[in-house]
């Protein structure tokens, strides 16, 4: 008895073990590295935009391939983004495969007509692709920025994914929103979604037109420097360079801003200052029945560069001035950034969200009409500058 269990014991684990049903060779697939969404008014059609890997690259040692570019572009309609993909599909010879897509850009006709409901809900219901996927805007055509030359990157798509992160991890305002980011957002109360905007440098002059192809010393003509804002699903407006750095400040999400003002002891030098540590409190009140919201940010940094002599002393009359003027730099930027967003009508500070974590009841009140309550929302602004490191020097550097 126990041989025969022992013998249909290992006829079973011969057919389950036998292999994948639908397996497939890594020469079977093409990687989509990276994805563009756009919209054509004209004829109704999503316009649905890869870039695929080229497997050549690897191969360009052994065979005369060298020449042929790291990646391919290839672009495809429908009435749907899935009837585009596979349109794409009908000029490709191999399976597309998105566990390597890094980054998605979206153009502003398909997210101010169109919305992004589409497409965030076929990306959520992908085996494939991964919800920690980069999301921008794409100003301008989104296949030339899908083609833009990075000289020192392999590809576009890493080139793009690379900047948006440097920029992020380096540079205040513009912080990345990753799939799952963007999604929480669309479905949180209270708070709208924002992604960073792609820019893309056309040159003007004569000559520049003529050249069909970027030399490979070509710089980069991509820009990161302002920030989109949605209403619901749709896009709504833009946060210029300023004002989206008042964003950052509001949401805690500054990545090392540098802040310059001019020095209070010498009008003709201007001051540098890194801050290396802040915080920001928002706090929801409800003032003789009416919301109100009171933010308070607590700021340090330190002294990178004075383009003038300078002798800094702790409590100093100068010092407190340089203090007061970094407070009062932070402030004009949150400040900016509030009245812009509440034009659009767009909270994208979660503001809303405050009340209904904090004061739910007051918030059930205010959910239906939040975005004409936010538009003339009272903001109360505080801000603590604190001067705390001068580097290795207290003094300026004196020519004798």
């Amino acid at each position: 008895m126990k041989k025969i269990l022992l013998f249909l014991l290992i006829i079973f684990m011969m057919i389950i073990l036998s292999g994948c049903w639908d397996n497939n060779d890594p020469e079977d697939y093409a990687l989509v590295l990276a994805a563009g969404y756009d919209f054509d008014p004209a004829t109704e059609q999503y316009i649905v935009i890869f870039q695929i890997s080229n497997p050549l690259l690897a191969k360009g040692a052994e065979s005369n391939v060298t020449d042929h570019p790291p990646y391919w572009v290839v672009s495809g309609k429908g009435a749907t983004p899935i009837d585009a993909v596979i349109n794409i599909r009908k000029k490709i010879p191999r399976l597309l495969n998105y566990s390597h897509l890094g980054i998605l850009v979206l153009s502003e006709e398909i997210i101010t007509k169109e919305g992004v409901i589409g497409i965030i809900d076929t990306l959520a219901r992908s085996r494939q692709s991964r919800p920690i996927l980069n999301i921008a805007v794409a100003e301008g055509d989104v296949k030339k920025v899908l083609t833009a030359n990075f000289p020192i990157e392999t590809t576009n798509g890493q080139g793009l994914i690379k900047l948006l992160r440097n920029i992020s991890n380096q540079l205040s305002g513009i912080i990345t929103q990753n799939g799952r980011e963007f999604l929480i957002k669309l479905s949180t109360p209270g708070i709208e979604a924002s992604a960073p905007i792609i820019s893309l440098q056309e040159k003007k002059d004569a000559s520049d037109q003529k050249a069909e192809k970027p030399k490979p010393d070509d710089p980069p003509k991509i820009e990161i420097d302002s920030m989109a804002t949605f209403y619901r699903d749709k896009m709504s407006g833009k946060l210029n360079k300023m004002e989206t750095s008042g964003w950052s400040w509001i949401t805690n999400q500054a990545m090392i801003p540098g802040i310059n003002f001019i020095h209070p002891g010498n009008e003709k030098a201007r001051i540098h200052v890194t801050v290396h540590n802040f915080s920001t409190q928002v706090k929801p009140v409800m003032k003789n029945n009416k919301p109100l919201i009171r933010i308070k940010t607590k700021v340090t940094g330190r002294i990178e560069s004075i383009t003038g002599t300078s002798n800094y002393k702790k409590q100093s009359i100068i010092t407190k001035e340089m203090d007061q003027r970094l407070a009062n730099k932070i402030e004009e930027e949150i400040a900016k950034s509030i009245k812009k967003a509440q034009s659009l009508k767009s909270d994208i500070f979660g503001f809303g969200n405050a009340f209904y974590r904090l004061k739910y009841k007051e918030w059930l009140k205010m959910e239906a009409n939040w975005p004409e309550i936010f538009a003339n929302l009272p903001v109360e602004i505080e801000v603590e500058g604190n001067i705390g490191r001068t580097g290795l020097i207290n003094k300026g550097i004196i020519i004798k």
